[in-house]
């Protein structure tokens, strides 16, 4: 019997030693937090936090969580289940303020009640881990974004190309009429009165008539120099837009390769934050806040990231521009992703200036705006670009003063 005594606590001896070197803090504890049993990696963890908030008993566990995680002691205090899980390897930060500089520590935690009286915590700092991930997880966002603003480049150059084109087809139009003008008919017509100047000096008198070849004179010499003008303005318009045009003829060789008009499965969450990124110096310059609320799990659309990611660029911009103008107390975005009735619907709300009932079902008409500088066309762009992937567009707001909402719904 002896033996086996002996044997058993040999063998809890054993365990207990392996226990003490697991690379994981570990700490039993009362329903108090009074430490009952400590290993070698929770006194390395938990003691430089011990002594950073100056606690007095440096053997409380749910006083020192009291500083660290200010409500993570009050989660574990409150559990009543006699036993069971509490905390399941939930990440932390932890902020070590120091007098001229800030620390941010990261841990896991996993918290069970093992019994009526005791309480188990497992833990450990990853904040190498965490700041390795953040890094990796920057450097795909940072290429994801390059990506985009690529793509949106080659769209914007592809519309500007257009309108390039449009505008040197007006120009040319102009040149034809200004071509087929017929400046001989005024000279035809000098000709003709000077031929018949002595029949009209008794009609009209001398002085009459000689001031009427006078004007056609005059009509005739500033019409050439108009014409001569116009011709060299046109000339030079002409250029400029040649210019342009090979301007972004060598854009979009330097582009080229980037460029996707390929639909495929897109993050409508990765959309959005990427434009909140581009965004951002703008947004935190104008002291608005973003709040955001957009689910990981939310499905994907098949779609063109580049058009969807000018829609939404164009809808926070506006939302941004509106907060400014309205001069509102709170300059506060929120954006809202979910989905409803097999639809995926994406808010964004803003505290702005809102918008007046009588124009509010006119903005989608191009040319329609309610900025001083604005073109009306970005709505109707957006709305365009939402309904190609089968999706609608709709705006509301309780009026003047009161704020707007754009509202995004796609198909799923």
């Amino acid at each position: 019997m002896m033996n086996d005594t002996a044997a058993m606590q040999k063998q809890v001896q054993k365990m207990l030693s392996i226990i003490h070197q697991i690379p994981v803090g570990l700490v039993e504890s009362d329903l108090s937090g009074a430490i009952t049993q400590i290993n070698a990696k929770g006194v390395q963890l938990l003691m430089p936090f011990f002594m950073h908030y100056e606690l007095a008993d440096a053997n409380n566990i749910l006083s020192l969580l009291d500083k660290m995680l200010p409500g993570f002691a009050a989660v574990v205090r409150a559990f009543n289940k006699e036993s069971g899980n509490i905390v399941l390897q939930e990440n932390y930060g932890i902020d070590l303020r120091k007098k001229d500089s800030r620390d941010t520590r990261h841990f896991f935690f996993t918290v069970n009640k093992i019994d009526a009286n005791s309480l188990s915590f497992m833990f450990d700092d990853i904040t190498e881990f965490y700041e390795r991930e953040r890094k990796i997880n920057q450097v795909l966002h940072d290429q994801a974004v390059e990506k985009s603003k690529f793509e949106m480049a080659s769209n914007i150059l592809h519309d500007i190309g257009n309108a390039v084109v449009g505008f040197g087809s007006y120009l040319t139009r102009v040149k034809r009429h200004l071509l087929e003008y017929d400046h001989d008919t005024l000279i035809n017509l000098e000709n003709f009165f000077r031929k018949q100047q002595p029949q009209l000096i008794p009609i009209f008198g001398e002085t009459k008539t000689q001031a009427l070849l006078d004007l056609l004179d005059g009509l005739i010499l500033n019409q050439k120099k108009s014409k001569e003008e116009l011709n060299k303005s046109l000339g030079e318009q002409m250029n400029i837009v040649t210019h342009i045009s090979e301007i972004l003829n060598i854009q979009r060789q330097y582009i080229r390769g980037q460029e996707s008009t390929i639909r495929d499965k897109v993050s409508i969450r990765n959309i959005v934050n990427d434009c909140f990124s581009m965004l951002m110096p703008t947004l935190h310059k104008r002291n608005i806040i973003v709040q955001s609320n957009i689910p990981v799990d939310l499905p994907l659309i098949i779609g063109d990231k580049t058009r969807l990611m000018q829609v939404f660029l164009n809808l926070l911009k506006n939302a941004a521009e509106s907060i400014v103008i309205g001069e509102s107390h709170t300059r506060q975005i929120d954006i809202v992703a979910r989905v409803e009735n097999d639809e995926l619907e994406v808010i964004i709300k803003d505290t702005g200036a809102g918008i007046d009932p009588d124009v509010l079902p006119k903005l989608f008409t191009r040319g329609v705006t309610t900025k001083t500088e604005g073109n009306g066309l970005g709505l109707a762009n957006c709305r365009s670009i939402i309904e190609s992937h089968d999706g609608r567009l709709i705006l509301k707001s309780g009026g003047t003063g009161m704020g707007a909402e754009a509202i995004a719904h796609f198909k799923i």
